[in-house]
């Protein structure tokens, strides 16, 4: 049963808004801030003072939100510009120094921002508060700038160790004592690339692909390489492979030993481009 203090506000709402009325049931239209709403646009039509003044709840909650998303807002953007002018000097250091440049794209690509918040979705304004993450913008930035770098320096070295590389193209590229080391190359591709003394301790090359790449004493024997493509790769006599794996599983061409010399790789020997047995490719020692 309806309160007595109450019946006139219900008899107001029956009259002047029925549909509002039956949909949310006279409290539900108060509770939610509708009535707050309506009283500022018709103010009246209130039948004040017979009922309670309008519930501010709902307009209080909003405004707390809206103020908390702003300052989260503000958070996020101020960590994004940080990351952008880190970028923006490294592109700036590109244009004088290609080497010095390149050795801070590991740095900058793991700078972390908090999650972008977005008003419409609570979830991810909490989210901002707690949880940092990589720009992925700011990483495909410099990961572009690491392949137009290498195709520059050509036979200088350069420095990329630790960088996110996953998927750069490097093909057609000539590398001369470049540093790869734990650097993520996934997918990354070296097609046609001349590759001399580079470094490649603890990369992860997973699903890369070197078809018709020039390997002249590589060191891949700590490299991660399952899925690799060497279509083409004539091995040459002391690049060096992880244990248990053989590149010729993978499309590569032994080496075809010049003066009746065996070739090498990862402790076994080639003789006329045959593969046989045996701890040290030659007499004297493993050239490596």
């Amino acid at each position: 049963m309806t309160d007595s203090k109450e019946s006139p506000c219900v008899e107001w709402y029956a009259e002047t808004g029925p549909v509002v009325f039956l949909a949310l049931a006279g409290d539900w239209f108060d509770f939610l801030g509708l009535r707050l709403v309506w009283v500022r646009f018709f103010p009246q039509l209130d039948p004040l003072p017979n009922c309670r003044r309008p519930s501010t709840g709902l307009a209080w909650l909003v405004g707390i939100y809206t103020a908390f998303y702003g300052i989260v807002s503000a958070r996020y953007e101020s960590a994004t510009a940080r990351i952008e002018h880190r970028t923006n000097a490294i592109l700036s250091l590109y244009q004088t120094d290609q080497r010095t440049a390149l050795k801070q794209i590991s740095k900058s690509q793991e700078s972390l921002a908090p999650v972008d918040p977005d008003f419409l979705d609570p979830i991810t304004v909490f989210r901002s508060l707690g949880q940092r993450t990589r720009d992925e913008d700011n990483v495909e930035t410099l990961k572009r700038l690491a392949e137009s770098g290498v195709t520059i320096l050509g036979s200088a070295a350069f420095d990329l160790s630790g960088a996110d590389l996953d998927g750069a193209d490097f093909s057609n590229s000539r590398i001369h004592s470049g540093d790869f080391s734990g650097a993520n190359l996934r997918r990354s591709r070296f097609k046609w690339t001349e590759i001399y003394l580079a470094n490649f301790d603890g990369a992860d090359m997973r699903e890369a692909v070197l078809d018709h790449a020039s390997l002249n004493d590589v060191d891949l024997s700590t490299a991660r390489l399952a899925g690799v493509s060497l279509i083409g790769v004539r091995l040459d006599r002391c690049s060096r492979w992880p244990a248990g794996f053989d590149p010729l599983n993978h499309g590569a061409t032994p080496a075809l030993p010049s003066n009746g010399e065996s070739g090498c790789y990862d402790g076994r020997r080639f003789i006329d481009g045959v593969l046989v047995d045996g701890t040290s490719p030659h007499a004297s020692g493993d050239p490596r």
